[in-house]
């Protein structure tokens, strides 16, 4: 198996959990109608949803109460308009059928979206909101800063950063819904019998828990890359260090038989025409020395030249060559012809 195998079955690893990880807001219920960038007249208003796969779904819901929602994604540029739920509805229905009234508002493209605001049977509530829509054929009015927000907001999925669904104090039970026929001019407030769901505090609860699950999905990425990061520096580092040696090994096996070359073949003490440093250099003891040099048939004894053919080298008595070291006890004086050499064993 190939080091890289290792690093692949990781990084497989890593897309595969990226893959499995959940998005924060996948808790509560999921609209499938309205659909998004759809545009529907007044009057009836069907509304359906599923469960949209999280820790807290459907199972964990009980009643729930649904607003119709006009404007930006913010508190201060959204409204919710009426209540389009009945009284103890409950989130199994998974949907209803709602009245809109034609003078709820002036017709705005993508304008509008739903708030469903469910109550978990553990205590406490979740948030959901639709995509955004279109009504059409309205002849109510709406105040202009919000007709300004929705027109500002694009996508016909950008609705409030609450539908990451945060969970929520749940509301009083003795506060019940408005009816679904209940109306509200835009220009004053909403009519209220209820709690009907808004986007002031739960908004700012919601807004505060998207921010800190995107704090955690932006710490989870880093992580996760910093460890792929850290795998790819170490067989990066493992495979230059495997290099290296294999370099450092060839270098000395190549310098060991050149040496080994050089050292044992005649004329190859080291490339050069002089006794090597390591030979003995007493006068008296020739056999000491003869181990760096040739004898011919006549006893007279040549030194090694540069080259393994024999040819090339001179007989001591016609050429004498400069030895290593500082002593010059065993080398021919300046004044004795160049004819004549020296013979370190006399």
């Amino acid at each position: 198996m190939s080091s890289s195998s290792p690093l692949r079955s990781f990084l497989l690893f890593v897309s595969v959990l990226a893959t499995q990880l959940r998005p924060t807001h996948a808790i509560g219920v999921r609209f499938t109608t309205p659909a998004p960038g759809a545009a529907y007249p007044s009057g009836q208003f069907a509304i359906n949803w599923e469960d949209a796969g999280g820790n807290i779904g459907i199972n964990s819901l009980t009643t729930y109460s649904l607003a119709l929602i006009v404007g930006g994604n913010l508190d201060d540029d959204s409204r919710s308009l009426i209540t389009l739920s009945p009284a103890n509805a409950k989130v199994s229905d998974l949907g209803l059928v709602a009245q809109i009234p034609i003078d709820v508002g002036q017709s705005i493209q993508n304008g509008y979206y739903l708030s469903m605001q469910s109550n978990v049977s553990t205590g406490g509530s979740v948030i959901n909101y639709s995509n955004r829509f279109t009504l059409i054929g309205l002849n109510g009015t709406t105040d202009q800063k919000y007709v300004a927000a929705a027109a500002s907001t694009v996508g016909d999925t950008n609705v409030p950063g609450a539908q990451l669904n945060t969970i929520i104090n749940a509301p009083s039970p003795s506060n019940p819904p408005t009816s679904p026929n209940s109306t509200t001019p835009d220009n004053g407030p909403p009519a209220n019998n209820g709690t009907a769901p808004s986007t002031n505090e739960d908004n700012t609860y919601a807004i505060a828990g998207g921010a800190l699950a995107a704090l955690l999905a932006g710490t989870l990425t880093s992580i996760i890359l910093l460890i792929v990061l850290t795998v790819l520096g170490v067989f990066w580092w493992r495979r230059r260090r495997r290099q290296q040696r294999a370099r450092d090994a060839g270098s000395d096996e190549n310098a060991a038989t050149s040496m080994s070359a050089r050292e044992l073949t005649p004329g190859g003490l080291m490339d050069k025409v002089e006794l090597a440093d390591r030979t003995s250099r007493v006068p008296t003891a020739a056999a000491a020395i003869r181990p760096l040099a040739e004898l011919d048939s006549h006893g007279s004894e040549r030194f090694e030249a540069m080259t393994p053919v024999a040819a090339v080298e001179a007989d001591s008595a016609e050429i004498r060559y400069e030895l290593e070291g500082d002593w010059s006890g065993w080398e021919a004086a300046a004044r004795r012809s160049h004819v004549q050499g020296y013979d370190p064993t006399r």
